[in-house]
């Protein structure tokens, strides 16, 4: 495992370092426009983004009951991650008047379509995590027989002495030579 990691973090470092490479011979590159950039990403995702999950998180934790927490928070997930990619496309940028064919759909409603899907997928997760629990354990096993059983009597051995044990072409009995 070792091995594998430190081949895919070699792998990564190579990536990078021929990306920044690149880059570096680029004449298009404007290194204040490019450093503006990577720092507004830095700032947004660090004191926009982040302290916005956590407290999303925070309430779900909070006003959701433990059975559905788990489908929520990949019903949100997936939410933000579509909402995310497909906020350009819904926004219209790259959308050019006199050429319809750049961004031909509706892309509003392909997003609510999408959303809806997913919410709807998580509903019926809901109910599932919900009605497959037994009542009043609301943390238990899907399934779980809410009615305490006895254990099962352990199973009398078999007569021969073998202790339940059948090998094929092998005697029940000891040190037979």
């Amino acid at each position: 495992m070792k091995t594998l990691r430190l081949t895919f973090a070699a792998l990564g470092a190579a990536a990078m370092a021929y990306g920044l490479w690149s880059a570096l011979r680029s004449p298009d590159l404007v290194p204040s426009r490019n450093a503006t950039f990577l720092l507004l990403l830095v700032v947004l995702h660090d004191g926009l983004l982040m302290p916005a999950f956590v407290a999303a998180g925070m309430l779900v934790h909070r006003l959701v009951p433990a059975p559905v927490r788990a489908v929520v928070q990949g019903a949100l997930i997936a939410t933000a991650s579509v909402t995310l990619v497909a906020l350009p496309l819904v926004l219209g940028y790259g959308r050019i008047a006199d050429n319809r064919s750049a961004l031909p759909r509706d892309y509003p409603a392909g997003l609510l379509l999408t959303l809806a899907a997913i919410w709807t997928a998580a509903a019926v997760a809901a109910v599932i995590a919900v009605r497959g629990r037994p009542r009043g354990d609301p943390a238990g096993p899907a399934g779980a027989d809410p009615v305490p059983h006895p254990p099962d009597p352990a199973p009398a051995p078999p007569p021969n002495g073998s202790a339940g044990l059948e090998f094929p072409g092998v005697s029940g009995r000891r040190n037979a030579r």
